[in-house]
């Protein structure tokens, strides 16, 4: 580690990816970590299989392994609340990137069923 670097990588870095959580999952990232009780405490971003995002906890004694994933998110988007549901979408007729695949973006569901509604 050189003295201009923070934080050192794991050498089992990723500690935790998509398959080791107790629900079918696209992604995890983007943690937040916490001394917590004598252990490791992580909130993570998670991307459920519909590409919508929620926080997820996650313990463990020494921050490596051993990890305790809660089954159910701590925080999502409710159902029930337009606004706050968004949606993956995929545009071929609006371009496509340098690799020649569909740009995909995230809408509000909102301006979706505005937009199909009229």
């Amino acid at each position: 580690m050189t003295t201009r670097e923070l934080f050192r990588r794991h050498p089992s870095n990723p500690i935790l990816t998509a398959e080791d959580w107790p629900y079918p999952v696209n992604a995890v990232f983007n943690p937040a970590a916490a001394a917590v009780n004598g252990g490791i405490t992580l909130l993570a971003r998670v991307e459920d299989q519909r590409g919508i995002s929620h926080l997820t906890v996650a313990r463990s004694a020494n921050g490596v392994d051993d990890w305790k994933i809660d089954t159910q998110p701590l925080l999502a988007p409710s159902s029930d609340v337009v606004t706050e549901q968004w949606v993956r979408t995929s545009s071929r007729s609006s371009g496509t990137g340098s690799s020649g695949s569909p740009r995909t973006r995230m809408q509000r569901c909102s301006r979706i069923e505005s937009t199909t509604a009229g």
